[in-house]
């Protein structure tokens, strides 16, 4: 099995890694918002809903409309390029008021989520994404190859680890 996963994220690096040669704003986006939505469901998927939601909602309700205003002016920069039908779709837009962002977030469960994230245009994950790794070369952080090259050996060293022992099972100690 850890064969498998190992070849998977190989086969996704070196298809990544394809894409960036060849240069296309296309292909590069398609892999990039690729990666995105894959990693996002599979997030998704392992999540405690029930708990994720509850402690968005929780620290929404916890902050003033004017902080949440301040705080979420990047999202609805982004929510406000989102093209009209998915705002429709999803119910969501630029103008919303911490009241009506909670009232989303509860109606919210794993497969509207996975299906928001696979509606979002690939050219838009691009442009963030680029955007996002310009803004971390400018202020001063590792190059984006380094640190490409530094997670894939964080997850062949996982990947080699011996599986943890169960909590539930007590440990086994050794008298001298």
């Amino acid at each position: 099995m850890k064969k498998k996963i190992i070849l998977l994220f190989m086969v996704l690096f070196f298809s990544c890694s394809l894409a960036f040669a060849e240069g296309g704003k296309n292909i590069e986006y398609g892999v990039i918002a690729f990666t995105f939505r894959n990693i996002a469901k599979a997030y998704i998927s392992v999540a405690d809903m029930a708990k994720l939601k509850k402690d968005n909602i929780q620290a929404l309700k916890s902050i003033d409309e004017r902080t949440f205003r301040r705080r979420y002016a990047k999202v609805f920069k982004m929510i406000n390029e989102l093209p009209p039908e998915y705002q429709a779709k999803y119910g969501i837009n630029p103008n919303m008021n911490k009241e009506q962002a909670i009232k989303r977030i509860n109606s919210w469960d794993k497969k509207k989520l996975c299906l928001m994230i696979d509606d979002v245009p690939q050219d838009m994950i691009g442009k963030y994404f680029e955007e996002y790794v310009k803004n971390h070369k400018e202020t001063g952080s590792k190059d984006s190859l380094l640190q490409i090259k530094d997670f894939w050996e964080r997850i062949a060293r996982g990947a080699q680890r011996k599986p943890r022992q169960s909590v539930t099972t007590p440990a086994k100690f050794e008298t001298p």
